[in-house]
């Protein structure tokens, strides 16, 4: 008896955890916003802000990304070590992005790594 009641309160436990609002996220500021031109050849592994454009898809996760002031590539990463390293989808739920669409990239601007620079991004928010 004292089995079945210790599994029915760990039960419930479980159940008053997955009923709780997810944790908040952190929504004070973010990396300085620039832009592409300014961006390019300056110092590696700096978190950034970027807004601007999607403009295509090059490979599975690498897209080309448009400030007006420059072109960049984005390394979107949208598997699961992503989200348990960084705690964020990187797309954002329930919108449908393209080449028109206004977006803000927080990410870490990794340099001319092989040839080539690029941002690895964090996330993705649509912007107005």
């Amino acid at each position: 008896m004292n089995t079945r009641l210790a599994t029915t309160l760990a039960s419930l436990s479980l159940l008053g955890w997955l009923a709780l609002p997810a944790s908040a996220q952190y929504v004070g500021p973010a990396a300085a916003a620039t832009d592409v031109k300014t961006l390019q050849g300056s110092l590696v592994d700096r978190y950034v802000t970027l807004t601007g454009h999607i403009t295509r898809q090059l490979d599975h996760d690498l897209y080309e990304f448009s400030d007006g002031s420059g072109s960049m590539l984005l390394d979107v990463d949208d598997d699961h070590d992503h989200k348990k390293k960084h705690r964020v989808w990187p797309w954002p739920a329930g919108s449908a992005i393209d080449q028109h669409t206004r977006v803000e990239i927080q990410g870490k601007y990794v340099g001319k790594a092989l040839g080539y620079s690029k941002v690895k991004v964090i996330a993705i928010r649509v912007v107005q």
